[in-house]
C-alpha cells in the first residue's frame, strides 16, 4: 500500500503515464525485496520465538542483536519513518479531496478554496488533517488499521477491475505504460484482493457493507440533485 500516493500529484508529474506506472513498479518491488528480508533476518535470529512477540518484533529483534540501544534506535526510526508517511500523505490526499469538490463529485464547493497567499487548498488540508487527528485520537489502533487496509484493498480491487474495461477501449491507447499478459494481472489481482478482504471478521465485513451502502446512496442523491439543479 501507498504506491499509489503520488498519482494525486501527477498533473505535475513529467510524462506520468509512463513514469508513474513505473516508479510503482520500481517502488514495490524494492520494498516486497526489504521486506522479505527483513523478515527473513528476524526469523533466523528470534526463531521459533518470534511470533510471541506480537507488538514490536523488529525492536525486540534489534535489542537482541545490538542490545537497549538498537531497540531505542528502530523505535526513533520508527518515528521518523511515520513522521514522513503522514507529511506526504497531507501533501497528497487533500489534493484528493480538493479536486473532488473542484469537479462536483462531492457537494462542498468551498472545499476547492485556494490560499490567496499559498496557493494550497487550505480548507482541504485542514479537513483531512481533522479527520485524522480526531479518528486516531478516539480510535483503536488496531481497529483503524483494519479499516484503514480494508478501505485501500476496495479501491485496489475497483481498479482492478477498470483495468479489464479500460483494456476493452481503443480511444484511449495514448502510449502509455500498458501491462503484460492481458487480463490476467487484473484478474489475479482481484481474487488476491478478495481473499485478503475474507479475511475480516463479520462485524468488519459488516461496517464496510454499510459504509459502502452510505457512500453509494450519497452519490445517487448527488445525481438527483445535479439533474433537478439542470431542469
Amino acid at each position: 500500500m501507498g504506491g499509489d500516493a503520488g498519482l494525486a500529484i501527477g498533473g505535475e508529474i513529467k510524462n506520468p503515464q509512463k513514469t508513474v506506472p513505473r516508479a510503482i513498479f520500481i517502488g514495490i518491488s524494492g520494498v516486497l525485496l526489504l521486506y522479505i528480508l527483513i523478515q527473513l533476518v528476524s526469523q533466523g535470529v528470534m526463531g521459533s520465538e518470534l511470533p510471541n512477540f506480537k507488538e514490536a518484533p523488529l525492536a525486540e529483534t534489534a535489542q537482541l542483536v545490538f542490545g537497549p540501544i538498537g531497540y531505542t534506535l528502530l523505535f526513533v526510526g520508527t518515528g521518523i519513518s511515520m513522521f514522513g508517511m503522514i507529511s506526504g500523505q497531507t501533501l497528497n490526499n487533500p489534493r484528493v479531496i480538493f479536486r473532488l469538490s473542484r469537479d462536483g463529485v462531492i457537494p462542498f464547493s468551498k472545499l476547492a478554496s485556494i490560499h490567496h497567499r499559498f496557493k494550497t487548498p487550505y480548507l482541504a488540508i485542514l479537513i483531512y488533517a481533522g479527520l485524522g487527528f480526531t479518528l486516531a485520537a478516539i480510535g483503536e489502533f488496531r481497529q483503524l488499521a483494519v479499516i484503514a487496509a480494508s478501505s485501500v484493498l476496495l479501491v485496489y480491487f475497483g481498479v482492478s477491475l477498470s483495468v479489464i474495461g479500460l483494456r476493452k477501449r481503443k480511444d484511449l491507447d495514448n502510449g502509455g505504460f500498458k501491462i503484460p499478459l492481458g487480463y490476467t494481472v487484473p484478474i489475479l489481482s482481484a481474487g488476491i484482493i478478495l481473499y485478503f478482504l475474507s479475511n475480516l471478521t463479520g462485524f468488519e465485513i459488516r461496517g464496510m457493507l454499510i459504509l459502502i451502502a452510505i457512500l453509494t446512496v450519497i452519490y445517487f442523491l448527488k445525481k438527483v440533485y445535479q439533474k433537478w439543479k439542470s431542469h
